[in-house]
């Protein structure tokens, strides 16, 4: 005979089955309209870390919704798994959304450098808040996870009080890196830089990036923290569709941005980039931002 809580528990897996599938189709969408894009200025590019992890970020994350929803015992024709076993299968989850998270974070950490000009004391604060926060997030889910409860099917159905800081520290470090972002927008713009500059696209894709970023974020977290029952992780395959969509296109914009200037009727063009300087007539892939190797000068004067 079915109990309540059993009709609740397999509608609780219904539901979450559903999402993961709308998260993926959403990222299989968002991947085909920006194939042809992909393919010209991500992969024919040359070799490089941070092609690999636009592909890391762009394509890992189809498969965690799909083994879950595969793997997850109790749905159709799954069998359900034993106490270890199901909390092996949530440690699975985290450590993937920690590596994805991490991943984006990168991105956004090579972008706020490459805007203060590899500035030393800013890049050795941002690289320490990194690490500080990469540590305790790791902390703070090697606490919650022997605390976390979940059903017979292994759906989360309740987090401990101290689950709620394994978000808020990327929640806080990812408001940090918004907040570089628009000191050094606003700093340049009053020295009179163009609205058209590679500052402007930097702070225009940052901005929604962040905000999809931290309201996906700050929707999970209130589900984990508030949903008590099998449907407190269902924005958690939709966290990893936002970041799977939200980082990469930073780097492609950026990429279909340069090959554009490169082009321009063959001239030599001066693109405003860091704010104070410019690189004159090539095209400046996003990794070598970070390399010694990029020659520039300082507006107003002679590149060298």
């Amino acid at each position: 005979m079915l109990t309540s809580e059993i009709v609740s528990e397999y509608a609780g897996i219904t539901v979450i089955k559903y999402l993961n599938v709308t998260a993926t189709c959403c990222l299989v969408y968002d991947m085909l309209i920006h194939l042809g894009d992909e393919i010209e200025y991500i992969w024919r590019a040359s070799h490089s870390w941070m092609k690999w992890i636009y592909a890391f970020i762009r394509h890992f994350p189809y498969v965690v919704p799909i083994t879950i929803n595969v793997f997850l015992p109790g749905a159709s024709g799954g069998s359900r798994l034993h106490s270890n076993q199901c909390r092996g299968f949530i440690i699975y989850q985290f450590i993937a959304n920690e590596a994805l998270t991490v991943a984006v974070e990168v991105i956004l950490i090579a972008r706020v450098c490459a805007m203060f000009k590899r500035n030393k004391p800013v890049v050795g604060l941002v690289i320490a808040l990194f690490a500080t926060e990469v540590a305790a997030m790791i902390t703070f889910l090697a606490f919650s996870i022997p605390k976390i409860q979940f059903s017979p099917t292994c759906l989360i159905t309740h987090t401990p009080g101290i689950f709620t800081s394994y978000w808020l520290w990327s929640l806080a470090f990812e408001t940090f890196l918004f907040a570089m972002t628009l000191i050094s927008f606003f700093s340049d713009m009053r020295r009179g830089l163009s609205g058209s500059s590679v500052l402007y696209i930097l702070v225009r894709d940052g901005m929604w990036a962040y905000a999809d970023i931290f309201a996906i974020m700050l929707l999970n977290t209130l589900c984990y923290h508030l949903i008590d029952g099998s449907l407190a992780g269902l924005c958690f395959c939709w966290e990893f569709a936002i970041m799977s969509i939200a980082g990469p296109y930073i780097l492609l914009n950026l990429r279909r941005f340069s090959h554009r200037s490169h082009g321009t009727e063959g001239t030599t063009l001066g693109v405003e980039l860091l704010g104070s300087v410019e690189f004159a007539g090539r095209s400046i892939p996003v990794e070598d931002w970070m390399s010694d190797s990029v020659s520039y000068g300082t507006v107003g004067h002679d590149t060298t």
